[in-house]
C-alpha cells in the first residue's frame, strides 16, 4: 500500500533556531495548539511546496518581487519551520513494514512519527526513506512533524561572490542573490512524501539509463541499464522480470533472474538490455520524443506479482564534439544528438 502524504492539508509554524528541541512540539499526543510556552500560530500549509509561498498565499507577506519588499522576507530563512500533518492509515497487520520516503527537503529536517524520532537529513536534492514500523499507528490517526532547519548562511553556502569550491552543501547558492534573482532563501518540503505499507518484498528503488549506440550510417541499438534494489522481509526465493515496450505498446526486449533466499535485504540487482533499432528521441524542435516503458515485477515461485514499478525513457546518443575547422586540442564546444550537430540554445 502506498499512500501519498501531500496535499494542502499540513500546518507550519516558525521557531528560532534550534527552540524545537526544548519545547514539546515533538511530543505525541500533545495539543499543538495550546503548547506552553507558547508558539507562533500555526499556518496552512502545502506540501510540495516552501515556507514563503505558504506566507504569501495565506496574505501574511507582501509580495517580494516588488520594490525593495524583499528585505522584509529576510527573516523567514533564518527560523526553522516545523511542518504538521495528522492521517489515518488502514489496518493492516502488525508484521508489515511501514516506510516513510520523502523525494525532497529543502534542505536539512528531522522527522518525527507520533513522538517518535525516525531521523534525520540534509541535501536538497537527495530522496531520503525512514522506518516507520515502529512508529506507525494502524488503523488510527498519526501525526507526522518535520522541522526543517534554518538556511545556512555565508560563507557556508558561498553565495554569487565566493569560492565555488568550498561548497559542500546541496542547496541553490543563486536564491541568495544572484545578478538576475532577488534574494529569497527558500525552505520546506519541495517534493513528494509517501507512506508504503508492505509485507513480502518491496521493490525500493528502480534506476534506468538509456542511451543509443552506432549512427546513421550503421544504424541504431538501444542500450538499457537497469539497477534495483529490493528491501526484503522474508526469506523466499523470488523472481524479478523485466520488459521494454516500444511506443506503440509492443515488447522489444525482458529478462528475469532467480533472487536466492540467503541474499537478504537490499539486495541490489543489475540487468543489461538490448533492444533493436529504437526510435531515437529527439531535442524539442529537431524530431520526435518517442518514449520506452521499462516495466519491473517482482514476483513469488507461485507467480504471484509483489511489487511493480515503471519508467519512461528515450534512446539517444549525446556527445560533446569540437567545432568545425578546429585544431585538435580545441575544447569540445559544439553538441552533437545522434549524430546530427544541434544549435544549443540558452542556458
Amino acid at each position: 500500500m502506498r499512500m501519498a502524504l501531500g496535499g494542502a492539508d499540513w500546518r507550519v509554524t516558525d521557531l528560532y533556531p534550534s527552540e524545537w528541541a526544548w519545547l514539546p512540539v515533538t511530543q505525541a499526543d500533545i495539543d499543538l495548539d495550546n503548547i506552553s510556552p507558547a508558539i507562533p500560530p500555526w499556518r496552512t500549509a502545502t506540501v510540495p511546496g516552501d515556507v514563503q509561498s505558504d506566507l504569501l498565499e495565506a496574505g501574511e507577506m507582501a509580495e517580494p518581487w516588488r520594490d525593495l519588499n524583499s528585505r522584509a522576507w529576510e527573516w523567514t530563512s533564518q527560523r526553522d519551520w516545523v511542518y504538521c500533518k495528522e492521517f489515518e492509515v488502514p489496518k493492516v497487520s502488525e508484521g508489515h513494514r511501514a516506510t516513510l520516503r520523502f523525494e525532497g527537503v529543502d534542505y536539512s529536517c528531522h522527522v518525527f512519527l507520533n513522538g517518535s524520532h525516525l531521523g534525520d537529513h540534509s541535501g536538497t536534492y537527495v530522496p531520503f526513506e525512514l522506518d516507520a514500523s515502529q512508529a506507525l499507528r494502524r488503523g488510527a490517526m498519526n501525526r507526522l512533524l518535520v522541522v526543517v532547519d534554518h538556511a545556512p548562511v555565508e560563507p557556508e553556502q558561498q553565495a554569487q561572490v565566493g569560492w565555488t569550491g568550498k561548497v559542500r552543501l546541496w542547496k541553490p547558492r543563486f536564491a541568495y542573490k544572484w545578478d538576475w534573482c532577488t534574494r529569497l532563501i527558500p525552505l520546506g518540503i519541495w517534493d513528494d512524501v509517501y507512506l508504503e505499507v508492505w509485507d513480502r518484498v518491496r521493490l525500493a528503488r528502480m534506476g534506468v539509463i538509456a542511451a543509443a549506440e552506432g549512427s546513421p550510417e550503421t544504424g541504431w541499438e538501444g542500450i538499457l541499464q537497469v539497477k534495483l534494489r529490493l528491501d526484503r522481509a522474508q526469506t523466499e526465493r523470488l523472481l524479478v522480470r523485466l520488459a521494454v515496450a516500444d511506443p506503440d505498446g509492443q515488447c522489444v526486449a525482458s529478462s528475469e533472474a532467480a533472487v536466492a533466499p540467503a541474499e537478504g535485504s537490499g539486495l541490489e540487482a543489475r540487468f543489461d538490455l538490448r533492444v533493436p533499432s529504437p526510435r531515437l528521441w529527439w531535442p524539442n524542435g529537431n524530431g520526435d520524443q518517442p518514449l520506452y516503458r521499462v516495466t519491473a515485477e517482482i514476483m513469488s515461485t507461485e507467480g504471484e506479482t509483489l511489487d511493480a514499478a515503471e519508467r519512461r525513457v528515450g534512446f539517444r546518443r549525446v556527445r560533446a564534439v569540437r567545432n568545425e575547422g578546429a585544431p585538435a586540442d580545441a575544447l569540445p564546444y559544439t553538441l552533437e544528438v545522434n549524430g546530427r550537430r544541434i544549435f544549443a540554445k540558452g542556458w
